[in-house]
C-alpha cells in the first residue's frame, strides 16, 4: 500500500510554499508549508522539534486564517540545515470542514489559473 493510498484526507501540495508559524510554548517559529489536508500539515523549518511535541499551527489559505493544535508525527533532515516535519491536527469537525472548504477553493483556483 502506498503512502498516498493510506491518506484519509485530500492533500494539497503547494507549488510555492506558503508561510506559516508554529507556536510552541512561548516560541513562535516561522515555517514554509509544503502541503496540507484537513488532517495535518507538512512543513519545513530550521528549528528542532521532536516527535510527539504538541504545537499550534498558524497559517492562512486564501482569505481565511487558522490556528490549529497539532502533534509532530514525522521528522526528516534535509539539506541546508532544514528539517521536514509532518504534524497531525487535533481538530474539531467545524474547523476541519472550514479547512477542507478552503483547501478545495485553493485547488479550484489553481486549476482555473493553469487553464488560462
Amino acid at each position: 500500500m502506498t503512502e498516498e493510498n493510506r491518506r484519509e484526507f485530500f492533500r494539497l501540495n503547494f507549488d510555492i510554499f506558503i508561510e506559516g508559524e508554529i507556536i510552541e510554548s512561548e516560541r513562535t517559529i516561522p515555517i514554509n508549508i509544503e502541503n496540507i489536508s484537513a488532517g495535518g500539515i507538512g512543513f519545513l523549518a530550521d528549528d528542532l522539534f521532536s516527535i510527539n511535541d504538541r504545537v499550534k499551527c498558524s497559517f492562512s489559505i486564501l482569505d481565511k486564517s487558522f490556528l490549529i493544535d497539532a502533534i509532530i508525527i514525522r521528522k526528516n533532515a534535509t539539506v541546508k540545515d532544514l528539517y521536514e516535519y509532518g504534524a497531525r491536527f487535533k481538530i474539531n469537525q467545524d474547523i476541519a470542514s472550514e479547512l477542507f472548504k478552503q483547501i478545495n477553493f485553493y485547488e479550484i483556483r489553481r486549476k482555473n489559473r493553469s487553464r488560462e
